[in-house]
């Protein structure tokens, strides 16, 4: 028999832990195995129903129940991640809840319940729960098959990538009239404004003089002479010169430009070192438009020197020259495209109607030495961050809407065929495994939708649309 009370005690007393053990289950949860609800401080173990199962198995729940505590209480304590996923729930069934000021406010998604079953088991708390219930069982009694196939069954049957739970949270947070509250700048009221966000900059700077020269495309003598005005103002770190690739014929600075841009914002603010590796690590591992050997170890052991090289190019002279210029472009840029932007609000507020938000703001930033084709964008803290060289109201659409169309897809578009879409590059199709052609659908698909949405025109329903043009 586990002694419950004795492995309470001594998890709570290594983490400071006060809260209450009970073995009365409450309403609701009879047949699970154990719960921890925070807004009672107390952990619930089903001593009962665990009772003629074997000794590891009753600690796994135990622990796993534990760690939820630790994750609750101590927040801080975790990655960003797991941090914000601890106050959602996500039901097999697609009933959902958020924990709001101390009380849990219910919704329900639609979707199958398979689809659910995977949301669950892949939650970011739920998998570090998982983890630590593995690891501290078998350092307590010893691995074994059978503990192996337990932490295997309470794991997702793949990864699933941080983009499918920001979007299930926006839906959420929608759903229970929690999206505007939490950020006073929502969609609904946002007047979309083209901003400078200087680390990025930052990374274009130094990029430009290593020999970045794709800023001239599609731009005049007198802006490209602008730019090429600050090549040489100062010498940068060797770290930047290690961006391009052989990987993508198109454009060589695919994907590390990318990956440092999405690095800068795990930095802490001082440029120090990273203050959330981890949750970045996880970004590009799960991103699947990046192949393998795109994030291969060589990877790891170079973006450890980003920090550093940011730092030296932030602080440099000829830097600070440049952004005082560029936030006057910004500027410019704002008064040039007014008429454009208020459009790119109705767009973007037809998108609010027709599919569902995954973010709750929007943010443009342009980086004028960005090369005008490269649009990027990126999911953190609850906004959708737009970059590239140019203000383009098609391709502001086309990166958000691959924020709605890629859970789509993953969630089972049946795809007819492996076959080449017209005009997509060969890049997206990676290794040209079932992913990769994954990958180059959903970039013909965001073409098409991103196409009827410039022109205004509602696809009733997203999904049928996508399994239509799969199978076509």
């Amino acid at each position: 028999m586990v002694d419950y009370e004795k492995h309470f005690r001594m998890y709570c007393e290594e983490n400071s832990l006060t809260i209450n053990l009970s073995f009365d289950m409450p309403e609701g949860f009879e047949t699970a195995n154990g719960t921890f609800d925070p807004t009672v401080n107390t952990l619930f173990i089903n001593k009962e129903m665990l009772r003629s199962q074997p000794e590891y198995e009753q600690m796994f729940y135990l622990f796993h129940e534990l760690r939820h505590a630790l994750q609750y209480l101590h927040p801080e304590r975790f990655d960003e991640l797991i941090s914000r996923s601890r106050l959602y729930v996500i039901q097999y069934d697609g009933t959902c809840y958020k924990l709001v000021d101390g009380e849990w406010k219910e919704c329900k998604l639609d979707g199958s319940t398979e689809r659910f079953t995977e949301l669950y088991l892949g939650q970011p708390y739920e998998r570090d729960a998982n983890d630590f219930a593995y690891e501290r069982v078998k350092a307590l009694l010893g691995d074994s098959p059978e503990l192996q196939e337990l932490h295997t069954f309470w794991a997702p049957k793949k990864p699933i990538a941080d983009q499918a739970y920001e979007e299930v949270y926006g839906r959420i947070d929608e759903m229970i009239g929690e999206a505007n509250e939490s950020n006073g700048k929502g969609i609904n009221k946002m007047i979309c404004q083209i901003e400078q966000i200087p680390s990025i900059s930052a990374i274009y700077y130094a990029l430009l003089q290593s020999g970045y020269e794709c800023f001239s495309l599609e731009r005049d003598q007198c802006f490209s002479n602008i730019i090429k005005g600050y090549v040489g103002t100062d010498a940068v770190p060797s770290f930047f010169s290690k961006v391009t690739q052989n990987t993508c014929d198109v454009y060589p600075y695919w994907p590390r430009a990318y990956i440092l841009e999405t690095a800068s914002f795990y930095l802490d603010k001082d440029l120090n070192g990273f203050r959330d590796f981890n949750s970045f690590q996880r970004r590009i591992l799960f991103a699947a438009n990046i192949s393998a050997e795109e994030k291969d170890n060589l990877l790891w052991t170079w973006v450890t020197g980003f920090p550093g090289a940011l730092k030296e190019v932030v602080n440099s002279a000829g830097f600070s020259r440049y952004l005082k210029w560029e936030k006057e472009w910004i500027s410019e840029q704002n008064n040039r495209y007014r008429d454009e932007l208020r459009l790119l609000d109705v767009l973007l507020s037809d998108c609010r109607k027709n599919y569902h938000l995954s973010c709750q703001n929007i943010r443009i930033a342009l980086c004028p030495i960005k090369c005008v084709y490269s649009s990027d964008h990126h999911i953190f803290d609850g906004s959708f961050i737009f970059t590239s060289g140019d203000m383009r109201s098609d391709s502001i659409i086309h990166e958000f809407l691959h924020t709605i169309i890629h859970p789509l897809i993953e969630q089972g578009i049946t795809m007819s065929a492996r076959k080449q879409y017209p005009d997509i590059d060969k890049s997206y199709y990676l290794d040209k495994s079932e992913q990769g052609y994954r990958n180059a659908f959903e970039e013909y698909a965001v073409r098409m939708v991103t196409k009827k949405v410039m022109e205004q025109e509602k696809l009733p329903d997203l999904h049928a649309y996508l399994e239509k043009l799969a199978a076509t």
